[in-house]
């Protein structure tokens, strides 16, 4: 799970999309549903989800799904899925919670498990700063497509 994409800064004016915008909105939704669409089958579920390797993982995914409840708004809830080779697996599917930059205590930290934030920054540099002020905390993982 330590790959799995934790903080999403998106900027709360959206982002240009070829010659259109995308709203904050509209890139969450896009989000959720992309996550829903790989997971709709259950041996994708079982590819890219896998199960939790223990109930701290469980937890966790509990302690993120309660403060999207406080301070934010949770765009995607984790579901246990069916596993197709291991019926009796513990597993879950993605969380997403949507959060405010200023919120660092929340996403801070490596959060292990299939959870993600999607953080509202005011704008590119509030994203870059987000970040910037994190990872030396707690580290990140390169990445390798284009900056937007």
């Amino acid at each position: 799970m330590c790959t799995s994409v934790q903080n999403i800064y998106i900027p709360a004016g959206g982002v240009r999309v070829g010659e259109s915008s995308a709203s904050f909105d509209e890139i969450c939704t896009a989000l959720h549903e992309a996550v829903d669409n790989h997971i709709a089958d259950p041996a994708n579920a079982a590819f890219l989800c896998g199960a939790l390797v223990n109930d701290a993982v469980a937890d966790t995914l509990a302690a993120m799904r309660e403060a999207g409840r406080r301070t934010g708004r949770i765009r995607r809830d984790s579901a246990p899925y069916a596993h197709p080779d291991y019926p009796r697996a513990r597993t879950a599917t993605p969380l997403m919670n949507e959060i405010d930059c200023g919120a660092p205590a929340l996403y801070g930290e490596e959060r292990f498990g299939p959870g993600s934030f999607l953080i509202r920054a005011a704008d590119r540099y509030a994203r870059l700063a987000g970040a910037h002020n994190t990872v030396p905390q707690a580290g990140a993982l390169p990445h390798t497509g284009t900056p937007q």
